[in-house]
């Protein structure tokens, strides 16, 4: 009987030939490379998806701000609106049977509290004086 070691060394090397383990290393180094190639095209895949969030997260970004300038612009449209109204507010309408306005040259019969106060200065001027 031959010893243990011996017989394994025959044995392994009786049915794996020299020519059989190179190739056995070719294909493993081949499935390095895929492995490795695979690693990268993930990497690339996850950038790729990562620029893309990136970008969405932007586009995001600026549909909100365009939203906020809207809302703004809105914001001061109501508030020219409010102060138009608020002028309208401020003005008098008199009775047409004013003569005022006519005199005045104005078309409607709309006057603001300025025009009217300067009426309420003048007139008491116009009676001491005589004129009317």
């Amino acid at each position: 009987m031959s010893p243990v070691g011996l017989q394994d060394s025959y044995h392994t090397a009786a049915t794996v030939p020299v020519h059989m383990g190179e190739s056995l290393v070719k294909k493993k180094k081949k499935k390095k490379k895929k492995k490795e190639k695979e690693k990268e095209k993930k990497k690339e895949k996850e950038k790729e998806e990562e620029e893309e969030e990136e970008e969405e997260e932007e586009e995001e970004e600026e549909e909100e701000e365009e939203e906020e300038e809207e809302e703004e612009e809105e914001e001061e449209e109501e508030e020219e609106e409010e102060e138009e109204e608020e002028g309208k507010i401020n003005s008098i309408f008199l009775p047409t049977t004013w003569a005022l306005p006519h005199e005045a040259g104005l078309q409607d019969s709309r006057i603001t509290l300025e025009m009217l106060s300067k009426v309420v200065i003048y007139y008491p001027y116009c009676l001491k004086s005589g004129h009317k």
